[in-house]
């Protein structure tokens, strides 16, 4: 599942002004231009996006207005007049100039009300890549917006009251020159990492998953596609299971552990992109369960030495079973639901079943069963750790609530 928020609902007109200074707007990081990217964010945060481009630079802005939806504004910086609003409002504004990672910005829109700007120690300099400020206090730096950087413009736009957010360093990145532009696509990667994870994801996430993302992500490969990938790699395990030969299982196993790097794949696309992932779609995760079910049926018929093998086989099956309509029931369902009302849905990011799956504990168990000539003991291993699965879930969901009361007494 993508670690980022749901998208919000526009329950009214609320703009984010991208000003934009030159062709850094139109520098690819992650597979998708700059101001795509403060677009796609904005979008998700349920913003109306509206980009500025200098008067004098009409290609720029022709060159803009094909990179991004059909439905967002692009207009030259001398047309701005009140599309963003009343002289009064409040409105996002954000330098086209500069990386800033989605986070970081979702971050400053939740936790800033009314004028806010958010600062960043560039050079000797302190800049403002991101602010909030009133419509007659942007429209003061428009006849600016091709002599100066935006990041010094939005500061000295900003009102001297508003709250002030530093931002880390990590967050963000000017987008100067080619150098500036690599540099930032390897933080942007370098991101999609988690400290949390054990040393082994953490080294195949960073050496093997984000890589193969960088190198996609300038493709026309989407998450979808890496999706069916890994479906269609558990079924060819499934049909390497069948053989019944050690050196059949063992290439099985492989097979298996590239479909979840597949999915892996797919979730660093997603965030890499800002774009919404596949992993929690309920086709998908069908799809995917019924793949795994084959691979436990598959192993049960190839091991002819234990009569109990289709016993364990559907001992498994049922877990599996009751542990998809958990996650339908609990977070599958809701976040569809949010989906189609354009509400926010309350399950975080980090829940227990993602940080489970992340290990990929059932890939790395079947290796060393395929290793040892032992796929008994990975029966065994599914039809437990199924209806564990569950178990652990319900247990964790129950002390972190009892914690949420604690917290809150």
């Amino acid at each position: 599942m993508v670690d980022l928020p749901p998208v919000v609902g526009r329950y009214e007109r609320n703009p984010v002004v991208i000003l934009v200074t030159g062709r850094t707007a139109v520098a690819r990081v992650g597979g998708l231009t700059s101001v795509g990217r403060n677009v796609a964010t904005a979008k998700r945060l349920g913003l109306e996006p509206l980009i500025l481009f200098p008067s004098r630079m009409p290609a720029l802005g022709a060159e803009i207005a094909g990179e991004v939806p059909t439905d967002v504004l692009c207009i030259p910086s001398d047309s701005f007049a009140n599309q963003a609003g009343a002289d009064d409002d409040n409105v996002l504004v954000i330098a086209g100039d500069w990386f800033i990672s989605p986070p970081a910005i979702m971050d400053f829109s939740d936790e800033t009300r009314g004028p806010a700007v958010a600062v960043f120690h560039h050079q000797g300099r302190t800049v403002a890549p991101l602010a909030r400020m009133t419509v007659k206090q942007a429209q003061s730096l428009i006849g600016k917006l091709a002599a100066h950087p935006t990041g010094e413009l939005i500061r000295g736009a900003a009102a001297r009251k508003s709250a002030s957010v530093e931002l880390s360093v990590r967050d963000c990145h000017r987008l100067s020159d080619s150098v500036a532009i690599q540099r930032c696509e390897d933080k942007l990667f370098a991101m999609l990492g988690t400290r949390a994870e054990p040393p082994l994801v953490r080294m195949l996430e960073r050496h093997v998953a984000i890589p193969i993302a960088r190198l996609l992500a300038r493709s026309s490969v989407t998450p979808f596609h890496m999706a069916m990938a890994q479906i269609a790699l558990t079924v060819l395990a499934a049909r390497l299971f069948l053989v019944g030969a050690t050196a059949a299982g063992i290439a099985a196993a492989i097979v298996f552990a590239l479909s979840r790097l597949a999915e892996s794949v797919s979730t660093d696309l997603a965030r890499a992109a800002v774009r919404e992932g596949v992993q929690d779609r309920p086709i998908i995760v069908a799809l995917d369960i019924l793949a795994q079910i084959t691979i436990v049926w598959a192993i049960a018929v190839s091991i002819e030495s234990i009569d109990y093998g289709r016993i364990l086989a559907g001992v498994a099956t049922a877990g599996l079973v009751i542990s998809t309509w958990m996650m339908n029931a609990r977070i599958l369902r809701p976040v569809s639901q949010a989906r189609a009302t354009g509400t926010r849905h309350g399950i975080p990011a980090d829940n227990f079943p993602t940080r489970f799956l992340r290990r990929h504990g059932a890939a790395w168990g079947l290796l060393l069963a395929a290793a040892l000539g032992r796929l008994d003991l990975f029966l065994w291993a599914a039809a437990l750790g199924s209806h564990l699965f569950y178990v652990m879930w319900l247990r964790v969901d129950a002390r972190e609530a009892a914690s949420d009361t604690a917290s809150q007494a």
